[in-house]
């Protein structure tokens, strides 16, 4: 069975017992339902929903908190000795689908 489903503004595609990579979903958090989900696929059919498939969940479990790659951020303006540097590293969670619920 597979679902699309959004975390905080993200549509992500997955399986059952897949590991995916979403934005950061909290220090506490350990499982998470996602009812936002807005599209069911399964040998008997599919569901689509409008926008959302009503009674779907999907249940995440974190596995850790990771951060990004840094993005170097630098900014200038010629001829007028301004310069910024800036660095910044967005956090992320790598969570596995433990269950889909219909």
């Amino acid at each position: 069975m597979k679902a699309v489903f959004e975390v905080k503004g993200k549509q992500f595609v997955a399986k059952k017992g897949d590991v995916i990579e979403v934005p950061f979903i909290g220090e506490d958090v350990e499982k998470k339902e996602v009812d936002k989900v807005m599209l069911l696929e399964d040998e008997n059919g599919t569901k689509i929903g409008k926008p959302y498939v009503e009674n779907a969940k999907v249940i995440l479990e974190k596995i850790e908190d990771k951060l990004s790659k840094k993005v170097i951020v630098f900014k200038f303006k010629r001829r007028k000795d301004y310069k910024k540097t800036r660095g910044h590293r967005q956090k992320y969670s790598v969570v596995k689908v433990s269950d889909i619920i219909f």
